[in-house]
């Protein structure tokens, strides 16, 4: 999925719905010509609002960003951003997958500063960014959206490392030999080298 698919995957469910952009914007609390501007991929809603668009468009979170309706909407649907609790899963997951902020910035394409600022809640990705966040992280659009990790929800999709190191006793006559030095490390292709 990309922005442009989300965009216009919302501009198709309020023409399915038979709203206009004026009554959609009147609901949002937002001009028409923002509205216009959104389906013209002319300007982006920021990820803090896509929540505003679930009840007008009787979507959930995750139809908006797969771009699929799921019929899982219902008038119960509680959809709100909270960018602190935004901002406290973003790490949780982050540190799920072994990842320190300046990996997670190079994987994402922006600076390590960057990743700070939505950790520390000062700012929130673009969609584009939440996207590629959500596929790093392996875990529901809803979830990351709405902070609702708990510290087992991240799967991680890295390889998992588990380094079992035997100590070999050779014997030969009366001589025993062991494994003088065993030194583990992971060289630049995350593999583990051991060395006796």
């Amino acid at each position: 999925m990309s922005s442009e698919d989300i965009i216009q995957f919302l501009t198709n469910r309020r023409i399915e719905l038979g709203i206009s952009q004026k009554e959609l914007a009147d609901q949002l609390g937002y001009t028409a010509q923002l509205v216009s501007n959104y389906e013209r991929n002319k300007s982006l809603p920021e990820l803090s609002v896509l929540c505003k668009f679930c009840p007008v468009l009787r979507v959930t979170i995750e139809d908006i960003f797969t771009c699929k309706v799921s019929n899982k909407y219902n008038g119960s649907y509680n959809c709100q951003f909270d960018i602190s609790k935004f901002s406290k899963a973003l790490k949780l997951a982050r540190v799920a997958v072994g990842l320190n902020q300046v990996a997670l910035a190079k994987e994402i394409g922006v600076s390590a500063a960057t990743i700070i600022s939505w950790e520390k809640g000062y700012s929130t990705p673009k969609l584009f960014q939440f996207i590629k966040l959500k596929e790093i992280f392996n875990i529901s659009y809803e979830d990351l959206y709405k902070g609702t990790l708990t510290s087992s929800s991240p799967k991680k999709k890295r390889k998992r490392f588990f380094i079992f190191v035997f100590v070999v006793f050779v014997t030969t006559g009366t001589a025993g030999y062991t494994a003088k030095t065993i030194v583990n490390r992971r060289n630049k292709n995350n593999t583990t080298i051991i060395c006796f």
